[in-house]
């Protein structure tokens, strides 16, 4: 059997042997064969099995749900039913109808956490466990993927493994500490999530830069070459790049206001800012050391300096796909960063950056793990804490000690300390057993662009404590307690308010596809993605992007004739990706590429973050019918179709 991958379908398809895999490996596959004809009755069965937890002790009082594929709510998920609420009743696929109080199928576990659920009538469900205690979380390893009756019944016995998770007094006790038990794991210490905040050009005792040889080549464009970069023509109607920068002085006629020149000095990194406006201001030669970058391995590098206590980044951004060339300002290899927090317009002198600009209320905490942050009573600045580890990367909080600066093993399994101790697979978060809700949020609070509920509201998600959540938590205890908004504004969306312009909204994209609410297998990021950097493949994709092999693990369309069905051609044929389609680059990071076949094409776009809502936008969408190439929606007409072999002029038509 084959599943249509179309979007009017809102399912998603399944090789067989995934389900026959589950099915042998639980026990579920039943014996005999059954009429499954429409004139049959309905037939009726019982369903047993275990509930466990990582280390295969029973879990009692727990109740073992089977809800009816049918039940599942597939209303449309938009930006603005998240903003207004609308869609939480169903953001949470199996765990918002069981809190609804729908009444399914159950039964509790007894004290060796075995169950029988008796009287099943025919049908397709999801298995979800609710355990009792506090010691275990919802959903179950099996609890994505929906099972026939068929399958399931005929007395058949099953397992079920729930996450457990840490008590409240449980203590974060840094990766270097999880290495020492689990040294298979280092490949983590490769991933970007590990190298994402780096103190410049060096690696410390958690972190591997190797399989990015040109990490650092913004650190070699400005720094090595001493180059000074000009601002000039503030544009306060702007986002993060208010000013023009150039490498020539500002031109005649132009509003000079600063440089920024770069210096290696010592094995150090400054940068000085001058007043071109008024060179006797007091402020200008201010020289500021570089004491972290934050990214390098991904479309872009930033420089972060101190001032005070606190860390700032400092008035540029390197874009490693830019070119001089570009006529989009945005689009050069590097742009304004906020040199507006390091020079007042107003007076047209060099300044402190405000205090509520600091990475450690704005950024950090995505970038961390065990963070918090605090206000320095006397000054008014930030102070961002984290775990410490004598291999982490960095001393944020200036206290002496090494902290865990970018994200470690406890971020995703919670503190690891009782796990320490017990030295068995208890007391930790297990991600793979926990419902798509919880398991999607996790990577969602810092892939998304809710604003936080902190002291200062920005994009770090904490809480009014100043604390990220914790692994395990659901998606509406998210919402609930770490966010002021509850999703990106309409300004981070392209026009049809569906897909992603600005990046780090991957999750927000996800909720609303077909991939994350469906009857047959409800995916999580970690479907697609191998997290701990043990995937050779681009991205940490768990198969090579070059092929369509990741999409077959689940989809067993044909693409040839999918193709020749939705556009009446088979295009370049076997040279064409699922993705090419479904995973339109639509969002930007850095400076994205021009398309690059035809001259006619000069101005059309392909972005650097692909979306994740999984459609196939067409030209008559709202974001690219009637636009301007240079600000249309890149859309497969214009990356794929038009770059390869179809004339653009009817684009707009």
């Amino acid at each position: 059997m084959k599943h249509n991958i179309d979007r009017g379908d809102r399912e998603v398809g399944r090789l067989l042997f995934l389900p026959l895999l589950f099915l042998w490996s639980f026990g579920f596959l039943s014996q005999g064969c059954r009429d499954g004809s429409s004139s049959s009755p309905p037939l009726t069965d019982s369903v047993t099995g275990e509930v466990m937890n990582g280390v295969s002790d029973p879990v009692a009082g727990a109740t073992v749900y089977l809800i009816p594929t049918s039940a599942i709510d597939l209303s449309p998920i938009t930006t603005s039913g998240i903003l207004d609420g609308d869609t939480e009743p169903f953001d949470e696929p199996l765990e918002d109808l069981v809190r609804g109080g729908s009444n399914f199928p159950q039964a509790m576990t007894g004290t060796d956490g075995s169950y029988r659920i008796d009287g099943v009538t025919d049908g397709s469900y999801f298995f979800y466990v609710e355990p009792a205690d506090s010691t275990h979380l919802p959903g179950g390893d099996i609890c994505r993927e929906s099972f026939d009756l068929l399958d399931i019944g005929g007395g058949r016995s099953n397992v079920i493994r729930v996450s457990g998770q840490p008590s409240p007094a449980s203590k974060y006790v840094g990766t270097t500490a999880c290495l020492s038990c689990h040294p298979d794991q280092a490949t983590q210490l490769n991933t970007l999530h590990r190298l994402g905040f780096r103190v410049p050009g060096t690696d410390r005792g958690l972190q591997d830069s190797s399989r990015f040889p040109e990490f650092d080549q913004g650190l070699e464009f400005f720094f090595e070459e001493g180059r000074t970069v000009f601002y000039y023509d503030f544009d306060s109607s702007r986002g993060f790049d208010k000013y023009v920068t150039s490498l020539d002085p500002p031109p005649p006629g132009s509003d000079p206001s600063l440089s920024a020149t770069f210096v290696k000095r010592g094995g150090n990194n400054f940068i000085r800012l001058e007043n071109l406006f008024n060179p006797s201001d007091p402020g200008s030669g201010t020289e500021l050391k570089v004491e972290l970058t934050y990214g390098g391995g991904l479309f872009k590098q930033r420089y972060l300096v101190r001032v005070g206590k606190s860390l700032y980044p400092c008035v540029v951004q390197y874009q490693d796909q830019g070119r001089l060339d570009n006529d989009d300002r945005t689009r050069k290899p590097f742009r304004d960063y906020h040199a507006d927090y390091f020079y007042d317009e107003s007076t047209k002198s060099i300044k402190n950056p405000p205090l509520s600009k600091a990475i450690e209320v704005n950024c950090l905490s995505c970038h961390a793990t065990n963070y918090s942050v605090e206000k320095d009573a006397m000054t008014g600045e930030w102070i961002g804490n984290a775990v410490n580890d004598r291999n982490g990367a960095f001393d944020i909080n200036q206290d002496g000690l090494m902290d865990e600066i970018n994200l470690g093993c406890e971020v995703c399994h919670g503190p690891g300390q009782e796990h320490v101790i017990a030295a068995r697979a208890e007391f930790i978060v297990q991600p793979q057993n926990l419902p798509p809700g919880r398991a999607n949020v996790l990577c969602g609070q810092c892939h998304g662009r809710p604003r936080g509920n902190g002291d200062v509201i920005s994009d770090q998600t904490i809480n009014a404590m100043n604390k990220m959540m914790l692994p395990g938590t659901s998606r509406d205890q998210f919402l609930t307690e770490h966010t002021s908004r509850k999703d990106a504004t309409f300004s981070d969306l392209w026009d049809d308010e569906v897909h992603s312009k600005s990046h780090h909204q991957q999750y927000s994209d996800h909720i609303k596809g077909s991939h994350y609410r469906n009857r047959r297998q409800m995916v999580t990021c970690f479907d697609c993605h191998e997290p701990h950097g043990q995937s050779p493949h681009t991205r940490q994709l768990l198969d090579d992007p070059s092929t369509d092999n990741l999409c077959f693990r689940c989809h067993t369309t044909d693409p040839l004739p999918h193709m020749m069905l939705k556009t009446g051609s088979i295009h370049i044929g076997d040279s064409t990706r699922c993705t090419d389609c479904h995973m339109i680059q639509a969002a930007k990071t850095g400076s994205g590429v021009k398309g690059n076949i035809l001259d006619a094409l000069s101005n059309y776009w392909k972005n650097d973050i692909t979306s994740h809502v999984m459609d196939v936008p067409r030209k008559t969408n709202v974001g690219v019918e009637g636009k301007a190439p240079g600000k249309a929606m890149p859309i497969p007409y214009t990356l794929r179709c038009g770059q390869a072999c179809h004339a653009v002029d009817t684009l707009q038509d």
